[in-house]
């Protein structure tokens, strides 16, 4: 598409093909309500501002991730109210979404005053509201592998194990419901996702399912947080005993430490990439080519090629026999010293050898699952914070939606529904203003990782003190004031008064390791 005029009172999905000269002009007459834009090229929305009720919804689904430059940007500035964008943006008031990234920010009342810096770094002018809900489908908003017309490519079977008792199954080759053969279902986190715990005791099975024979062409994928030592199996289906070829998946040892292989029982591939040491959830594919051999077949770790695969027997042809049904968890005979120790998460089979463009598609799509309540997707197990946003010394902040996030600001910061991490302080620091719950109480809390001089309005201090040993400085004249002084980390906090007032019956600091203090002042009694 190139430069053509759309109008439509619907939502309208577009992907881009081409060169990153693409743009779409909308006419400035009527509004267009929602439309979706889905692709990692530049677009450009020309002689359109968004008037009140406008909602453009984007979401960047590649590498590349997606640009929008609005036209009529007045001074750096979006005039408009009740304006839905998903965004960042930068100081020529261009809006860009980061690959992968899905949002909306919601203008209830004022305008953006970009300036001369980003909206991550610069202000907000009077009071707002931060949403985020969940989008409408717009591709693929809960981290399932996309249709074909993303993906090009449907699952021949899928298992999610995602969090349910008996775990999801699907695909075009009509898979049956597996069967827990041994032990109970656990679940583990996957980022706000679910995956089952495999504990060297749990393994299921498909009654009557093999997934791809013989000669025929396949792909594997699937999410494995492996714990255990040793050879670990995680998939086998096909024959038994020497020279029975099977298709099978497995952590071993015997290759290079916690490296996944492929074992055909005449051969095997070898990835030599230790999956086990970071302790995180990695995406496992492996394909191989219709009338193949062993040597032919691509192992992706987080959709990369191992560089350093090796091959048993690479010139050996594959036909893989149809005599045993399909095990998850455990090899052929269900032996329990091999069974997979670890999480699984979302495993599928396709009866096509992928192409490593969709590998990746299927590991980006994934690894960033749906946050609930948000579409603000995050990586991994969902270390650290998910938004950054600074403010101004002005205004209030409302937010709603489940993330971490960033505060420093003298304004209201009041929460809805959320859940919370706030402002890491380094250095001697005052933070002002009101952190409120959805009832309206006053919970004002800080995270600090250095000296810090606390004041009246401080209820709540989390100390991280991996960093190192800090004081906390507790302000003059707080009577009747009330601090709950929590060390998270491994190293003392020292709490110490001013010199006008008593800590534990004398004027002396108190320190103390890992744990909780609470400490009350009266004017009578001192520090208790």
């Amino acid at each position: 598409l190139s430069g053509g005029n759309i109008l439509s009172a619907n939502s309208i999905n577009l992907k881009p093909s081409g060169d990153t000269d693409d743009y779409l002009s909308f006419s400035t007459v009527g509004n267009i309500p929602r439309t979706t834009i889905i692709g990692g090229q530049i677009w450009q929305i020309i002689g359109h501002v968004p008037s009140v009720g406008t909602a453009i919804q984007l979401m960047g689904d590649s590498e590349v991730g997606l640009n929008l430059f609005w036209d009529d940007f007045s001074n750096g500035a979006l005039l408009a109210s009740n304006a839905t964008m998903s965004l960042t943006t930068d100081n020529n008031g261009n809006l860009t979404l980061a690959p992968g990234g899905i949002g909306v920010i919601d203008v209830t009342a004022e305008t953006i005053d970009l300036g001369t810096n980003t909206i991550a770094d610069g202000q907000m002018n009077g009071d707002w509201s931060l949403n985020f809900g969940d989008l409408t489908e717009p591709d693929n908003v809960d981290g399932r592998i996309d249709p074909d017309a993303i993906l090009e490519k449907s699952e021949d079977s899928y298992w999610r194990f995602n969090g349910t008792l008996v775990p999801e199954a699907g695909g075009g080759g009509s898979p049956p419901t597996l069967t827990l053969s041994d032990g109970t279902t656990v679940y583990c986190d996957r980022g706000t996702a679910k995956g089952h715990v495999f504990d060297n005791d749990v393994y299921y099975t498909a009654t009557g399912y093999k997934p791809q024979t013989g000669t025929g062409a396949r792909t594997v994928s699937l999410w494995h947080k492996p714990v255990g030592s040793g050879n670990r199996n995680i998939w086998h289906y096909g024959g038994s005993g020497a020279g029975n070829q099977f298709w099978a998946g497995r952590i071993r040892d015997t290759v290079a430490s916690n490296a996944f292989t492929v074992l055909f029982n005449v051969g095997s591939a070898n990835s030599v990439i230790d999956l086990k040491t970071d302790g995180l959830w990695h995406h496992i594919a492996a394909t191989f080519p219709a009338s193949g051999t062993i040597g032919d077949t691509k192992i992706y770790i987080d959709e990369v090629i191992d560089p350093g695969m090796t091959f048993t027997n690479p010139s050996t042809a594959v036909n893989t026999l149809t005599t045993l049904d399909l095990k998850i968890g455990t090899d052929f005979d269900a032996t329990a010293s091999v069974r997979t120790e670890g999480c699984l998460s979302d495993m599928a089979f396709f009866d096509t050898e992928l192409t490593a463009t969709q590998v990746l598609n299927i590991y980006n799509r994934q690894k960033s699952t749906i946050i609930e309540g948000t579409s603000l997707p995050h990586p991994g197990d969902m270390a650290g914070p998910i938004l950054t946003l600074g403010m101004g010394t002005f205004g209030s902040l409302n937010v709603n939606g489940e993330f971490g996030f960033n505060v420093e600001t003298s304004g209201n910061l009041t929460l809805g529904q959320s859940k919370f991490t706030v402002n890491a302080v380094t250095g001697d620091t005052l933070i002002g203003g009101e952190l409120k719950s959805v009832e309206g109480r006053v919970v004002n809390t800080t995270r600090i990782t250095g000296t810090t001089t606390l004041n009246a309005t401080h209820h709540h201090v989390f100390c991280d003190t991996d960093g190192g040993a800090f004081p906390v400085n507790l302000p003059a004249g707080v009577d009747g004031q009330t601090y709950r002084i929590i060390n998270a980390g491994s190293n003392d906090v020292t709490v110490v008064p001013d010199g006008a007032e008593l800590l534990d019956g004398e004027n002396a600091s108190k320190s103390f390791s890992r744990g909780v203090l609470i400490l009350t002042y009266e004017t009578t009694e001192g520090w208790m």
